[in-house]
């Protein structure tokens, strides 16, 4: 069983640095067209969260793949700072196309499958597979 909550691990690692890469573009790109337009305080914002939650998977996926206790914090770290960043979009960040609308309900489904997982992990300590 230890190799399937590593093989998860490993996912979330791997997403992890994907969007940790995603966000470097994301920034590179503002930086390179600030001319051009200027991007909201909301929209930096959410871009610092995305950011740091980007972090946050990344050390999740990797605490889970050397099965370090962390992992239960790390986990529910993360899983506060997408919750958090969720309700905050809601109100402040309001999707305006199709496309950005499509983007969100992607968005809380990924809440929504990491929500179990981080469920999954917690118990983890109580079966004996985070030493």
């Amino acid at each position: 069983m230890d190799w399937g909550i590593r093989a998860l691990g490993v996912i979330y690692l791997l997403a992890g640095l994907a969007l940790v890469r995603q966000a470097w573009l994301n920034w590179r790109l503002e930086r390179a067209c600030r001319r051009l337009f200027a991007a909201s305080i909301s929209e930096r914002a959410a871009d610092g969260i995305q950011a740091a939650a980007a972090l946050l998977v990344t050390a999740a996926g990797a605490s889970l793949v050397v099965l370090s206790p962390a992992a239960v914090i790390v986990f529910l770290a993360c899983w506060a700072v997408q919750a958090s960043y969720l309700l905050w979009a809601a109100r402040w960040l309001r999707p305006s196309l199709p496309m950005a609308t499509r983007g969100r309900r992607l968005s809380i489904d990924a809440f929504a499958g990491f929500t179990v997982v981080t469920a999954l992990v917690l118990c983890l300590p109580a079966i004996g597979l985070l030493n």
